[in-house]
């Protein structure tokens, strides 16, 4: 996804053309507007990935891979070679070495946005079958400082899976916002929450019962601060 992003088919940029129909049409559309990195060093690689395909699938892998940000893999060639060999795989399996066309204006003919056209691609070929279960990972880092300077790291980590369908299960998704949402409306009718119009998630007397009885669901975060370890070795 990050690849994707660097290319910008997560842009809400207007699809240009109305002759822009095919996966490999919407790539090309952005490679206009997006730079080729710096010589990355890794030329070998990507002509490996390009052998034996057509060639105008040769240039593609070609002018998506040189505007992908590699810069945080640090130069790790076994690292930048899996990336590159997964982006391959991904634009084979989303259709972007085929003639497929997909819709990129809406009923009234305006056009699309990047990211509408990309995110209807992936619905289609990443629907979830009846025995599919949905994963969810999400990991916040942050680097916390008190008023005496000390500085520790802390994280919170929540890694879960949800049921299928045919299992006559709920999705992870489905019950992380819904019971959110549903815990959140209750409080609001009766009138625990009293704060008015469209709010950030930064209000105690809001988060923390919603949290608090997202856990009596099984729906947390795991906590792991620096400093509780710092405190132990003292």
């Amino acid at each position: 996804m990050s690849a994707f992003h660097d290319i910008g088919l997560t842009s809400d940029d207007k699809v240009p053309h109305s002759d822009v129909l095919t996966m490999r049409q919407l790539a090309i559309a952005r490679f206009a507007k997006v730079p080729r990195k710096p010589d990355n060093g890794h030329a070998h690689v990507i002509k490996a990935l390009c052998e034996g395909r057509e060639k105008d699938d040769q240039l593609l892998i070609e002018e998506f891979l040189n505007r992908v940000d590699i810069s945080y893999m640090n130069g790790d060639k076994p690292v930048v070679e899996e990336a590159f060999s997964r982006i391959v795989k991904s634009l084979e399996f989303l259709g972007f070495f085929d003639n497929e066309k997909h819709r990129t204006s809406d009923g009234k003919g305006e056009p699309l946005s990047f990211i509408d056209v990309f995110g209807n691609a992936m619905a289609q070929k990443m629907t979830h079958g009846e025995d599919d279960r949905d994963l969810v990972v999400m990991r916040h880092n942050f680097v916390l400082q008190d008023k005496d300077g000390r500085r520790w790291k802390h994280t919170s980590t929540l890694i879960d899976s949800g049921q299928s369908f045919r299992s006559g299960g709920q999705s992870l998704m489905s019950k992380t916002v819904g019971i959110t949402t549903a815990i959140g409306t209750r409080m609001i009718l009766e009138g625990k929450i009293q704060r008015k119009g469209v709010l950030s998630p930064i209000y105690k007397d809001v988060y923390e019962p919603i949290m608090k009885e997202l856990e009596r669901f099984g729906i947390a975060m795991i906590e792991d601060s620096e400093r509780n370890d710092l405190k132990e070795k003292k």
